[in-house]
């Protein structure tokens, strides 16, 4: 019986022990966390740290937005841009008349065309849709519209 008692008391004596070191462990790492202030200062500290947070949850949505509306805008722009020039008349050289295609990524936009002679010259503008017009291109047009659309492919 009395090896029964030595032996609960050394196995208290080690849980004794161990909860000691458990114990120091936990006031050596609590007193780092609060070296250099209070407990009210930790707590403050916290609460700035919440409010920052908040702050910068509010700054990611407002970023958010702005590349929203960006992105929407860069749809919209042009960006696709070709020019094809030609000769209209074989008795006028020098390749003066011309068709522009600009176009933005949704394929909206406009082919503009000039058509050069010696006497005159005319310009006109087609507008495009979903990458094509409702009127009929000449294969100059045709040819600045391909090539501007190019950069969306």
């Amino acid at each position: 019986m009395m090896y029964a008692i030595y032996a609960l008391a050394g196995a208290l004596l080690i849980a004794v022990v161990g909860f000691a070191i458990v114990l120091s462990n936990i006031s050596r790492r609590l007193k780092k966390l609060t070296t250099g202030t209070n407990g009210k200062n930790l707590e403050d500290a916290i609460y700035q740290l919440m409010h920052d947070h908040e702050i910068f949850e509010g700054r990611v949505e407002s970023v958010e937005e702005k590349n929203a509306r960006i992105d929407r805008e860069i749809k919209s722009s042009v960006r696709g841009i070709a020019t094809v020039r030609y000769n209209a008349f074989a008795d006028v050289g020098g390749r003066q008349s011309f068709a522009t295609a600009l176009l933005s990524e949704d394929g909206t936009g406009v082919v503009i065309s000039s058509i050069y002679s010696r006497d005159r010259m005319n310009v006109y503008a087609k507008p495009v849709a979903n990458f094509s017009s409702e009127y009929e291109l000449s294969n100059e047009e045709a040819h600045a519209l391909k090539e501007a659309a190019k950069i969306f492919e």
